[in-house]
């Protein structure tokens, strides 16, 4: 079957591009606003740390989704009744993939699950858990953006987007005050 557009007045592929674009962009202004306040709310050192947090959650969730997000949007709407087991599979799948690679890069990698360890009391290994927990939930996202594409409704991915910026500049003022504010 072939993919309808998405966007309303027949806006076609072109259309449903502007709408993913818009959230791209989105996302893009909303790291930059969030790493302009990183730098006047948390400290320099504190601050290197976060990046490193950031890096290695990025890069495990990538290598835990290999365009799974992807692979859905032509697959979804020939599946029928079944897309909605393809949809949770495919969830499940980035989320424990997400989970394992992230764990064992925080392992291999120890620096990153160090410092989200010294936020918070808790057991030794709480900063692998929140490393493989922060994977898991990157890549699910990743994939929930292509399954919101998939079911002709993109601007969920740009809702996706904004949530998450909110809760990423969320978490950098919690840095913030948890480290102690910027020098």
């Amino acid at each position: 079957p072939r993919l309808r557009s998405v966007t309303p007045a027949g806006g076609g592929a072109l259309g449903d591009g502007r709408v993913l674009a818009a959230a791209s962009a989105l996302g893009a202004l909303g790291s930059l606003a969030g790493w302009l306040l990183a730098a006047r709310t948390v400290a320099p050192d504190r601050l290197g740390a976060a990046v490193a947090v950031v890096a290695v959650v990025a890069v495990a969730a990538c290598v835990a989704r290999p365009d799974r997000g992807a692979a859905l949007v032509p697959r979804l709407p020939a599946a029928g009744r079944r897309a909605g087991r393809g949809v949770v599979r495919s969830l499940a799948a980035a989320v424990a993939l997400g989970a394992g690679v992230g764990a064992v890069l925080a392992v291999f990698v120890p620096g990153p699950a160090a410092t989200l360890s010294g936020l918070l009391p808790g057991p030794p290994g709480l900063g692998v858990l929140l490393v493989a927990a922060a994977t898991a939930a990157w890549a699910a996202g990743a994939v929930f953006d292509g399954v919101v594409v998939a079911l002709e409704r993109p601007w969920w991915a740009t809702a996706h987007v904004a949530v998450l910026v909110a809760g990423r500049i969320a978490l950098i003022l919690a840095v913030g005050v948890l480290s102690g504010g910027a020098d």
